[in-house]
């Protein structure tokens, strides 16, 4: 188990270089995180969960393959669940370092704010960016909860997670709705509800009206996978996500989501992640975070 002020691993700091991780947890799953680094290299990422996200230093410049933009220091940023998209930290002039505060928000999930009347194929929507003001001083008592020797007070922590929690669903209902009637979002919460049945192309064009080759070439333009290789690492991904919050077994999983035997899941599962299925704990929020 993390200690909730656990740095990475010396072997993977570069040239003396700050890069720190830090996770709390409240009964075992985690609430909140601090990331630290000097790296700018990119990096790709599908969010197991929301994350609200507070760039301290720095700037982050999110892609989801039909909207680039750009955020800076000082502001704030809802990634929702499922949001498929690469990312790039960038240091400001002033700065030597990139550094975000994040309440992970895994009970903010896409199935409560869909709205089926929406059917235009793929619409894109940006992440929301959040007006900073109304969060600034929850993260600023968050940022306390991360100083180095200091014992954390993980209720408190989950506390503050709760606040902001009830303040997103109530302020930015709206938006999530929008944002998750776009038939792409629509899709990804629908294939994750029927992740271990054998769902058909031809049956998934036919739920959304268009050609089954259409829909093919449709799917591998925006999702930029085959969709026998998304489906695939979505159920990796779905696996990797009840591992880490309900602690759920690789014994479990490999049966509930169709795979040959354990030992396909786990070779499949370190081919996509790079660590055991047994090392998901340790590893999925820093993931999520892009180290």
């Amino acid at each position: 188990m993390l200690n909730p002020n656990q740095e990475v691993p010396a072997k993977e700091v570069k040239e003396n270089k700050p890069r720190l991780f830090q996770l709390i947890r409240h009964s075992g799953v985690p609430v909140a995180a601090r990331f630290l680094t000097v790296n700018t290299e990119p990096y790709s990422t599908l969010n197991d969960t929301s994350i609200l996200l507070f760039i301290r230093q720095g700037q982050l410049k999110l892609d989801n393959g039909s909207i680039s933009q750009t955020y800076y220091t000082g502001e704030c940023i809802l990634l929702l669940q499922y949001s498929d998209f690469k990312a790039k930290r960038i240091l400001d002039r002033n700065s030597d370092v990139f550094e975000a505060l994040a309440f992970v928000l895994p009970d903010l999930g896409s199935d409560s704010f869909e709205k089926e009347e929406d059917a235009t194929p793929f619409k894109e929507t940006a992440p929301l960016q959040i007006t900073t003001k109304s969060y600034s001083e929850l993260f600023e008592k968050l940022s306390n909860e991360f100083s180095m020797g200091k014992k954390v007070d993980t209720q408190k922590v989950d506390a503050l997670r709760k606040v902001v929690l009830s303040k997103v669903q109530m302020n930015h209902e709206k938006f999530i709705k929008d944002y998750f009637s776009s038939s792409k979002h629509r899709l990804a919460s629908f294939l994750f509800r029927n992740l271990t049945k054998n769902i058909t192309l031809e049956e998934l064009a036919q739920k959304y009206g268009v050609s089954t080759s259409g829909f093919y070439r449709t799917l591998v333009k925006e999702m930029r996978l085959s969709p026998h290789q998304w489906i695939k690492d979505q159920r990796l991904h779905y696996a990797r996500c009840e591992m880490q919050f309900r602690q759920k077994k690789a014994a479990e999983m490999y049966l509930e989501l169709g795979f040959e035997d354990l030992a396909h899941f786990s070779k499949e599962f370190k081919k996509k992640f790079g660590y055991n299925p047994s090392d998901t704990y340790e590893n999925a929020q820093i993931e999520l975070f892009g180290s």
